[in-house]
């Protein structure tokens, strides 16, 4: 096989929330198997065991744990990117664009968050490995439509094998790669729906929103150039239309 398989964690953020986030860990399948023993070890160090870390599930008396398992992704050989995008001025149900449910439009922005992230964060791929987490705010789908939508249309973008794998919502000890994916997509939309999930700015999921922000050293709310790495959050827009983001530079 030419060139190297990559294994993309990817996952969904804040359904139902006026900003929608897609995210994913991207690397070789080879860096991605040394994360795994990296975040491992930590998670045994700390005490974490083999439960399971997400955004939603960190409280406050966990928080600097949580804090230091979000900090590991400076040590590892990974890019993560997210995309958001703003459902009241895009909303998913849009039929002039082929989107006739809310449904459809989640997997239209789904494909092309991937497409556009893997093109950037990819060189020479020889295959990808798809491991796409099942979680109770996400969209009713089947592998099927996975399989033919989102798999199907990366197959033929880049020409290369891919497999798809799910993350079972009763065994997420599967990765704590994907978990760290969840966390870091989850301070990218928290920043964005602040203004309902935390109107006061008292939560303490904010400290955690913060160590995010302070390792990636600057705001998430605001457009990252697209070749930045190995952190990455766009806001989407419709080609050629300027950015939406506040404070955000140039064109889409």
């Amino acid at each position: 096989m030419v060139g190297r398989e990559y294994t993309v964690y990817a996952d969904e953020s804040a359904t139902g929330e006026r900003f929608l986030g897609f995210g994913a860990l991207i690397g070789s399948t080879r860096a991605m198997a040394r994360a795994e023993v990296v975040l491992a070890e930590f998670c045994d160090e700390r005490g974490l065991g083999e439960r399971s870390l997400s955004w939603k599930s960190c409280s406050r008396r966990e928080l600097d744990r949580y804090c230091d398992f979000a900090a590991q992704f400076d040590h590892l050989n990974l890019d993560f990117r997210a995309m958001v995008v703003d459902t009241a001025t895009y909303p998913l149900k849009h039929p002039p664009s082929g989107a006739a449910t809310a449904e459809q439009g989640f997997y239209k922005f789904c494909y092309f968050f991937l497409r556009k992230s893997l093109a950037l964060a990819v060189t020479d791929p020889g295959g990808f490995r798809l491991v796409i987490g099942a979680t109770t705010d996400q969209y009713e789908f089947s592998t099927e439509v996975l399989e033919t939508t989102v798999a199907g249309g990366l197959r033929s973008e880049f020409r290369v094998p891919l497999e798809l794998t799910r993350v079972r919502p009763s065994d997420p000890r599967d990765s704590r790669c994907h978990q760290l994916a969840d966390v870091l997509l989850g301070a990218v939309t928290y920043r964005f729906n602040r203004t309902t999930r935390d109107p006061r700015g008292t939560s303490h999921k904010r400290g955690l929103y913060a160590a995010v922000r302070s390792m990636v050293g600057r705001d998430l709310d605001i457009d990252f150039l697209p070749q930045e790495c190995p952190f990455n959050v766009w806001g989407w827009t419709p080609k050629g239309r300027r950015r939406w983001v506040s404070r955000s530079r140039g064109t889409a």
